[in-house]
């Protein structure tokens, strides 16, 4: 079969044939990542909103005493915000671990990448929800540009960045080094 495809290759360059395959995998990895997030929403999505609305509550708490959680719903001083699917960062963490395992690297690098970023795109987005309850109290009618748009643009921006980051210092200069089944 490869050998069937290897006039292909010689046509195109390595580099070509490189990014295709980084493609490819990418969007198998988006695709099966997709199916696991529906499965987690249908099986906890309740829980996680929870949790999620509990560990802001508990945040800012920390530097207020006129927060208060509920359920899904965070209130700080009269503003709530109710948790929903999109607020935990799922698709930000599929997107950024989906990005890391199509890369051609070793499985081991991956992994770092992996137990790197999620937790701090989750991070990332309990500081979102932290921000947004306090533009929400204080500066309310930038709320709706500083959700949409302001947060959107830099989520794309801190899920770029942290796999940049994560090729820059984790997979560094062996970069096409490994096969692309990523084996060491």
């Amino acid at each position: 079969m490869f050998r069937l495809l290897q006039p292909i290759r010689d046509r195109l360059g390595e580099p070509t044939v490189a990014l295709a395959g980084f493609l490819a995998r990418l969007l198998l990895y988006l695709w099966l990542a997709t199916l696991l997030i529906r499965k987690l929403e249908e099986l906890y999505l309740k829980q996680i909103q929870e949790s999620t609305a509990g560990a802001v509550g508990r945040l800012f708490a920390a530097f207020t005493d006129r927060v208060a959680q509920h359920a899904d719903v965070v209130t700080y001083d009269g503003f709530s915000v109710r948790i929903v699917s999109e607020c935990f960062g799922l698709l930000e963490m599929a997107i950024f671990s989906a990005a890391v395992l199509a890369f051609a690297t070793t499985w081991k690098k991956r992994a770092i990448g992996i137990a790197f970023g999620v937790p701090t795109i989750y991070a990332f987005n309990l500081a979102r929800i932290l921000m947004l309850l306090w533009v929400g109290r204080h500066a309310n009618e930038y709320f709706e540009f500083i959700h949409v748009y302001f947060w959107q643009a830099t989520l794309i921006l801190v899920i770029t960045s942290l796999w940049l980051v994560w090729i820059r210092f984790v997979v560094g200069d062996d970069t096409g080094v490994a096969d692309e089944t990523g084996r060491d």
